[in-house]
């Protein structure tokens, strides 16, 4: 299925326009008129930062760009090599790399505050880096036809303004665009959807009150424009900013969410850019495949690539849920296995640090996470019910959004305990209202191909 588009009547962010009203998404940005491209291969430069929730759909939105003959640079941090080299992609290591904070399970536990984790990630990760990710980004982006920019990548933003390249922003859930029309369940504060009930203008404050706070974390941007010569942000630095007047593409289904009336204008929901990474190594393949065919489906634990270091007693707790209930489960402990090794497990558990998701998601009986994005991407082509335990940032809005659909049931991670995973584990797999609206959500999602629908809208702003 093509990609579900919110364009509407010419604004003052339209890229035909140049003298922007300041209350729009970029006031007053110049925008060079179109160049026409007479050759096929162009240059794509795409960046990112994170964790491989970050990074997969843009090795699928690379690889797709490829095989269309273009030449894709994934601008990242370097400890991603071996993974871009896998898919056949360059890469132009840029800082930070993720190891440069330190132990990454201490990394994790603190971007994982529900209450700080943002902030953190803004004011201590990402802005004390902005000058040295600029010099990284603006060698890399050289030349480039086109520069595809993640939400934190804000010296994508300034270096496109700045250079006057041709840019297209991604979003990869529906929680960043943070719509008073559909608004996000905000982790510090869930509570707050009552006001959106009672009033939506209300959480329309709300997320003016939350603007402004986080306009003290931007001194050092701004400081950093005016110390290179670069146009100073006229938007939010950490909000409207990040959306390119060209295009912002929305890499997720519309089955979790729709375009709003608020949405920056030039906003396409492409469907998810899934990513089929290596399987694993052939003794691990043969014990995944030998487990799974020797009894019947088992429930898959799984917390996707880095709530892992902050599981604490998760995956014991997950043993004893499939105990209680009688049924096998298969454990995806990430990069722990001090961790893993210390799990009372059986003949009817199987322990590992790692295999793609496409190898076993589709052949669980349900699945338990955490609800990143990309993790609920799999989940929901895998058509089975899930048990969702959100931890921070976005994972509580996915979930609350895969909820809707009758497809999983959610309980917060410090309600999570055996009894009540086991209760809910329970009613998931006996009504079939479940498997049903699994299956149907699975059948829907074989028809939407969110990474040619994102090549489209890509190579449409690169020739028009």
């Amino acid at each position: 299925m093509g990609s579900t588009t919110y364009e509407p009547r010419a604004t003052n962010n339209d890229p035909r326009r140049t003298n922007h009203d300041a209350t729009n998404h970029d006031a007053r940005t110049t925008i060079p008129p179109p160049r026409r491209y007479t050759h096929v291969c162009m240059r794509i430069v795409i960046t990112t930062f994170g964790s491989y929730g970050d990074l997969h759909p843009y090795l699928a939105l690379g690889r797709g760009l490829k095989r269309r003959g273009h030449t894709v640079v994934l601008a990242t941090s370097a400890g991603y090599r071996a993974s871009v080299d896998q898919a056949g992609l360059e890469l132009a290591p840029i800082r930070p790399d993720l190891n440069d904070f330190g132990p990454f399970a201490e990394v994790a536990r603190r971007v994982y505050d529900p209450r700080r984790g943002a902030q953190y990630i803004v004011r201590e990760l990402m802005i004390p880096s902005l000058a040295a990710t600029y010099d990284d980004l603006q060698a890399a982006a050289r030349g480039a036809d086109l520069l595809v920019t993640h939400a934190l990548s804000y010296a994508g933003h300034l270096l496109a303004r700045a250079e006057h390249i041709r840019w297209v922003s991604t979003i990869l859930s529906p929680m960043v665009f943070m719509s008073t029309y559909e608004p996000p369940l905000l982790p510090p504060a869930p509570w707050l959807r009552s006001l959106w009930r009672f009033s939506p203008a209300l959480y329309r404050l709300v997320f003016r009150a939350m603007k402004i706070a986080a306009l003290s974390w931007t001194g050092p941007i701004r400081a950093f424009c005016r110390q290179r010569g670069l146009p100073l942000p006229e938007a939010h630095p950490l909000f409207e900013n990040q959306y390119s007047p060209y295009a912002t593409l929305a890499l997720f289904s519309p089955l979790l969410a729709t375009p709003q009336p608020d949405w920056p204008a030039n906003t396409h929901v492409t469907g998810f850019c899934t990513y089929q990474d290596a399987s694993p190594d052939p003794e691990l393949a043969t014990r995944i495949d030998n487990f799974l065919a020797h009894g019947e489906a088992p429930i898959v634990f799984t917390l996707g690539s880095s709530a892992v270091y902050v599981a604490d007693d998760f995956y014991a707790q997950s043993i004893e849920i499939a105990r209680r209930l009688k049924r096998r489960a298969l454990l995806l402990t990430g990069p722990r296995s001090d961790a893993a090794e210390r799990l009372d497990v059986g003949p009817d558990v199987l322990a590992i640090e790692y295999a793609p998701y496409p190898n076993v998601l589709p052949r669980a009986a349900a699945v338990v996470h955490q609800c990143g994005i990309g993790t609920l991407a799999h989940a929901m082509h895998a058509g089975h019910p899930m048990l969702i335990v959100p931890f921070s940032h976005d994972q509580p809005d996915n979930a609350e959004r895969a909820a809707r659909l009758n497809i999983a049931r959610i309980i917060a991670r410090k309600r999570f305990t055996v009894q009540s995973g086991a209760q809910a584990l329970c009613e998931l797999l006996a009504n079939p209202l479940y498997s049903s609206a699994s299956r149907e959500v699975a059948r829907k999602l074989e028809m939407e191909d969110g990474v040619r629908a994102a090549c489209d809208v890509l190579e449409r702003v690169m020739t028009g």
